[in-house]
């Protein structure tokens, strides 16, 4: 049996960056995802700016479809939502794990 310091559940952008920023450290990481492609579901990848910094990216039009200037996120009842603030990007989700 294989053990590991770190087990990340899903392979969306933020997984993949949790893994990887875990595997640098030298910790013994595995990344689960369900999804036979990783990155294929439809989902709306929202991502701050420092994101990318964070992920040492630069912007790119090869995965940024748009840009937005903050986000509203409400709960699925719709009776609580979250005002988001500072500039970020859209990602094409796709597209954006092959860079």
């Amino acid at each position: 049996m294989q053990t590991y310091d770190v087990a990340v559940i899903g392979a969306g952008p933020a997984g993949v960056m949790a893994a990887w920023k875990s595997a640098e450290s030298h910790a013994r990481t595995v990344l689960i995802e369900r999804e036979g492609s990783p990155g294929k579901k439809v989902c709306a990848e929202g991502v701050l700016a420092d994101a990318l910094v964070d992920a040492e990216l630069k912007p790119s039009s090869e995965f940024v479809s748009n840009y937005i200037s903050g986000a509203v996120l409400y709960a699925p009842d719709e009776q609580k939502k979250v005002n988001v603030g500072g500039e970020g990007y859209i990602l094409t989700n796709p597209l954006f794990f092959e860079s």
